[in-house]
């Protein structure tokens, strides 16, 4: 089974739980409703029974007590309104930037937007109505952000933090007028290009015919292992920092050794004019906060599978720092090519 063949099995379940979620909720509301409107009877009853019908009576200490006893049943059952359950999005399609909100309202660790031809997304943003849209995936690569959408022709929509994953397919010569359009500071230079970071451009070799069996074994260990990253809880593990509600790891000393050596490198390479373009040099300089992200990927994928014991458990190892900073070296090579940097330097460069 594939990656997206698991997701697909895993959001057909979620599907499935919030259809029995919504039928829950929906009878829950139920009696809910019978609730207050009993509650809001006995109100009534206390307050007309707190109204004297002879001018010379005067309504007792009694009285007052039942019709505040009664009000506060009422607002109680106001609080205690059933909420329906967050509907669990692995991944979504088709889908308006308005229901993408609400979406990633109910998932703060994000989704992922899964489109067969990414370019007609992007040239989508381009449509009249729809020029926000683009603002809205740019606020989404962090992963951290908050955002509030605020409109009179609908509630509120409050995100705690905008965490979208994009991933998708593209023709080369469709996909190279938004490369144009970043470059010498043109209109697509608003770093959504750069964001792409693990946008390759695989060489096609000569045709060869193949009709192997899968391998089921590895098919099965793939399968699981998504299931153990699925099931992931950070705050399983004590000893990790926390600030501002966010799960902290850190690198252990020689990792840390070596991705400043390579971040330095880095960092000064986007400075001493050696990149054949701004634009490249704008794309290289999203790598720093890439890097360190597939490194606690391979991190946690070591932690799920129980291969670091547990003094090792919140520090990346340098393991990991060292198999990222390769990724990185290797997805470099194609975003040379996708920015038509000729392909001899970028292979003298890294081969």
């Amino acid at each position: 089974m594939s990656t997206l063949g698991y997701l697909q099995k895993s959001q057909k379940a979620a599907n499935e739980q919030h259809k029995q979620d919504m039928q829950q909720f929906a009878a829950d509301e139920n009696v809910h409703k019978i609730k207050i409107k009993a509650a809001e009877k006995v109100l009534e009853k206390a307050i007309n029974s707190s109204i004297t019908t002879n001018s010379a009576t005067k309504p007792t200490n009694n009285n007052a007590s039942s019709v505040a006893a009664a009000q506060q049943a009422l607002d109680a059952l106001y609080h205690k309104a059933p909420k329906k359950a967050p509907w669990k999005k692995y991944y979504t399609q088709d889908t308006t930037i308005e229901m993408l909100q609400v979406i990633l309202q109910d998932n703060p660790n994000g989704t992922l937007v899964l489109r067969d031809e990414v370019v007609s997304l992007i040239s989508s943003f381009e449509k009249k109505g729809h020029e926000s849209d683009r603002g809205f995936y740019l606020e989404g690569w962090n992963g951290t952000n908050a955002y509030t959408v605020e409109r009179l022709s609908r509630e509120s929509v409050v995100i705690d933090q905008v965490c979208l994953s994009l991933i998708g397919t593209t023709q080369p010569g469709a996909f190279s007028k938004y490369i144009r359009g970043s470059l010498n500071n043109g209109h697509e230079a608003d770093g959504l290009v750069p964001r792409f970071q693990l946008m390759v451009c695989p060489k096609i070799d000569r045709y060869v015919q193949h009709d192997v069996k899968p391998n089921e074994t590895f098919q099965k260990q793939v399968n699981d292992l998504l299931e153990k990253i699925d099931r992931f809880q950070p705050n399983s593990f004590s000893d990790l920092r926390k600030k501002d509600n966010y799960i902290g790891y850190g690198f252990s000393s020689e990792a840390q050794t070596y991705f400043n050596n390579w971040e330095d490198e880095l960092q000064n390479r986007l400075r001493d004019g050696s990149l054949p373009h701004e634009a490249l040099g704008n794309h290289l300089a999203k790598y720093g906060s890439l890097m360190a992200k597939l490194a606690l990927l391979f991190h946690i994928i070591d932690l799920v599978s129980g291969y670091l014991d547990y003094s090792n458990q919140n520090f990346i190892q340098t393991e990991n720092v060292l198999r990222a900073i390769a990724w990185c070296e290797y997805l470099e090579t194609h975003a040379f090519a996708l920015y038509g940097v000729e392909k001899k330097w970028c292979l003298n460069r890294h081969h």
